[in-house]
């Protein structure tokens, strides 16, 4: 079988995406299988040119070029029926757009509820923006089409001339769309690693508990030791923090996973406030595999080794 890598691309998630490539190139090798790795962007053309020698693509670009469909939508009109890892061309970039996704789920109305947000860009009445956050005494800011490891911000709103300054000066050094958020106090941090059957049945793989010292789950709790993390099976996790929000969860993020119309995996990020309230956060459809990242210990403990995930993967595709 023969199988494409694509990583690298452009700015901040280039190194995560970089080590996300090794994770899978060690345990595609351990089951043997035929890989050619191509870092992009200097490797477009090529891949491109060669796309009809593979049986399957495998995107771990976790930013823009991968997770907006930019890459493999134009793979796809080169060789319309080549098959790849991961989510549709629409459920990708819904999921990309945190704004857009955010709006979906709050229309579920379901028990895991979406922190108060707006969009925001340079042209942006920021006046307007700030009445609406006055009640929260900290709001989130963070880019709304990129991760979110880089970029975000936790500000008060105890001065709101101040405020309205910082917010101006992350908008104008950035020039992007920015989503702002009540920022919500954290009792607990969870990511639930998700996976699909062949006929995109979705099941929890396992429920992530993560504690840090930042303010928020960032790119050096993520990825440099600065966070502590538990990875639960499912009655694992119902054994640590009981029945009834074992059942939420489960229930709330299949029916999110669902209604998105995510395939293959993903990851759903999600909050418990001191009240005990579950906020919603962010899906990730193509998640980190460095060996720092959540998805891969989950699907180890699940599977046993990522060489047994990885024959569960090829089940999908009758490979």
């Amino acid at each position: 079988m023969k199988i494409a890598l694509l990583s690298g691309w452009y700015d901040q998630e280039r190194e995560v995406s970089l080590k996300s490539a090794k994770t899978w190139i060690n345990f595609l090798k351990s089951a043997k299988e035929d890989i050619q790795v191509f870092i992009l962007p200097q490797d477009e053309k090529t891949i491109l040119s060669y796309t009809h020698h593979f049986d399957l693509i495998i995107p771990l670009i976790h930013w823009k070029g991968g997770e907006d469909w930019y890459i493999i939508s134009k793979i796809k009109k080169l060789n319309p029926n080549i098959p790849y890892l991961f989510s549709s061309p629409q459920a990708m970039k819904i999921s990309f757009d945190k704004y857009l996704t955010n709006k979906i789920v709050q229309k579920l109305n379901l028990k895991i509820k979406v922190p108060y947000f707006e969009k925001a860009h340079l042209t942006t009445n920021i006046d307007d923006i700030i009445k609406k956050f006055i009640n929260y005494p900290q709001i989130i800011i963070k880019p709304n089409q990129w991760g979110s490891s880089f970029d975000t911000f936790v500000l008060s709103t105890n001065d709101i001339d101040l405020t309205k300054k910082q917010i101006y000066n992350i908008l104008k050094r950035k020039n992007n769309t920015f989503l702002i958020q009540q920022f919500i106090p954290i009792l607990n941090e969870f990511s639930a690693s998700i996976f699909s059957d062949r006929d995109n049945n979705p099941f929890i793989l396992g429920i992530s508990h993560i504690q840090y010292k930042k303010a928020f789950f960032d790119y050096e709790a993520k990825y440099k030791g600065a966070s502590i993390e538990a990875h639960y099976l499912l009655p694992e996790f119902e054994s640590n923090f009981g029945k009834k929000l074992t059942k939420i969860i489960k229930d709330d993020l299949l029916n999110i996973y669902k209604h998105l119309k995510i395939s293959t995996l993903a990851r759903i990020d999600f909050v418990q406030d001191f009240e005990g309230n579950l906020r919603f956060l962010e899906i990730n459809t193509i998640p980190g595999f460095t060996r720092a990242s959540i998805y891969p210990s989950v699907a180890k403990k699940y599977f046993w080794s990522l060489t047994s995930f990885w024959e569960a993967i090829k089940k999908l595709y009758s490979f």
